[in-house]
């Protein structure tokens, strides 16, 4: 993992991997400044202010997915899709007529990405929303993913940089924009979990290997459907497990043909290899071990969202992940602004930890509740810190380790002691980098024109 960083009491620390926002790399005798870009226009026709509410994909009934979302097994160049732009053509003889909308969401968020990677894009505009959403059809969403890569320059840019995702269920397009109030206070997050768990697991090489503490990466998460397949085929086992055992002392027992026959069946049903074809998220911090298929801890910030949106997030990945995103951590940012300078401002900060209690219904059935084990306040309405010795982030050493990793080590006493400790995060420290978090911001904000960090904040590559 490459992190780059500054010195002083400004670091700004940015790390990279797949989708994820980089801090620009630049050395003094490099060095130079984007000339400023006219602010974008706010209008209600305007492409960037045609944004739709919703932050979170909705569970189903099931506990899990609404919907199947978009099947990322398919090469995007083996799906045949006319152009969105224009989907309204009317042919008359030799003639078309061209009935699009002036302004598509597909056209809308191509743009927003082009004039990004181009550095047209103005991220000190005070209207630019940590979140673009756009509504787009599965058709135009594969349509827009087309044009980016037609465009080398520009789908470089947007695996790198750009951290997206795309839910079919509210077909729903989503952007995060760079933030420093967003992205700071996680990479500085990620640093401090990633020097942690590297410290810990310095006797065990194979596992340290296999770590990896990064974010904005996507995942595809299991859809409703791949769920009630599977859900299906467990019932249909137990049951026929229950009927051998019923009817093996009686004069009919079933046959061992009969027995191998039903079994195929049933194991025909789903095939537990399926690869997820559900929601696609990209959390911005995360505790990944190669050897799995999802990360075991996921944190993501939360910009002044609903606790019902904060929950969702956190169903998302527990339910969705079937169970192997242990914990969830939503870091619940309150930096709202007001036009109005006789009231003030939320300045609020609240870290919670979610996590999947499976509680017994009945003999037979179990109910999975997403639930808030840990609600820490680390910043009061007023932004003053709440600091205690017991106000803090509190997390059990075997919540990042998955069991079938530790079981080789079960006998070491070094991997008996490590499951013992616990990573705790102060509000002390989490106070000092939402403040430095919160100094860079308002920098940031005051350099109009400046579309990346300001030559004076330049960053050194480290490793």
């Amino acid at each position: 993992m490459s992190t780059n960083h500054i010195d002083g009491d400004d670091d700004f620390l940015a790390v990279s991997r797949g989708h994820q926002q980089i801090a620009s790399v630049s050395s003094s005798s490099s060095s130079h400044s984007i000339p400023p870009t006219p602010p974008l226009s706010h209008d209600s026709e305007s492409p960037l202010n045609r944004s739709f509410h919703t932050d979170t994909d909705p569970d189903g009934s099931l506990n899990n997915n609404n919907v199947d979302d978009i099947d990322f097994d398919k090469d995007i160049t083996d799906v045949l899709v006319a152009d969105a732009d224009a989907n309204d053509n009317i042919n008359l003889g030799n003639k078309s007529i061209t009935n699009a909308r002036p302004y598509s969401a597909k056209k809308q968020a191509l743009e927003l990405i082009t004039s990004w990677a181009n550095g047209t894009l103005d991220l000190c505009d005070p209207g630019l929303s940590p979140v673009q959403e756009f509504r787009l059809t599965p058709t135009e969403y594969r349509c827009l993913l087309e044009e980016i890569e037609s465009d080398s320059s520009v789908f470089g840019f947007f695996e790198d940089k750009i951290s997206a995702t795309y839910s079919k269920a509210e077909q729903i397009f989503r952007l995060k924009m760079p933030h420093q109030m967003h992205q700071s206070p996680l990479t500085r997050l990620l640093v401090h979990l990633d020097t942690f768990l590297n410290t810990c697991l310095a006797n065990f090489p194979d596992l340290q290997s296999d770590l990896e503490v990064s974010g904005n990466t996507p995942f595809t998460f299991f859809s409703d459907q791949q769920h009630a397949k599977r859900m299906r085929q467990q019932k249909e086992r137990k049951d026929f497990a229950k009927r051998i055992e019923r009817v093996s002392s009686t004069r009919n027992p079933i046959s061992p043909t009969e027995v191998r026959r039903r079994n195929a069946e049933i194991d025909a049903m789903y095939d537990p290899n399926t690869k997820p074809k559900g929601v696609t998220r990209a959390p911005d911090v995360y505790v990944f071990f190669a050897s799995m298929l999802y990360p075991c801890l996921c944190f993501e910030v939360s910009w002044s969202q609903s606790l019902e949106n904060v929950q969702k997030v956190a169903a998302t990945y527990l339910r969705r992940s079937r169970s192997a995103v242990r914990i969830v951590g939503i870091v619940d940012i309150h930096y709202n602004k007001t036009k109005n300078k006789h009231v003030d401002p939320d300045q609020s900060v609240w870290i919670r930890l979610y996590k999947l209690v499976h509680r017994p219904i009945n003999h037979n059935r179990v109910r999975d509740d997403v639930v808030a084990i840990s609600e820490v306040q680390v910043q009061d309405f007023n932004g003053n810190i709440i600091n205690s010795t017991t106000n803090c982030i509190d997390i059990a050493l075997n919540d990042f380790f998955p069991r079938f990793l530790t079981e080789p080590h079960k006998n070491d006493p070094n991997m008996i002691s490590l499951l013992g400790q616990r990573y705790i995060l102060t509000t002390q420290r989490m106070h000092d980098i939402l403040a430095k978090a919160k100094k860079l911001q308002d920098r940031y904000e005051s350099q109009t024109g400046m579309h990346e960090l300001s030559p004076e904040l330049e960053v050194e590559e480290g490793q």
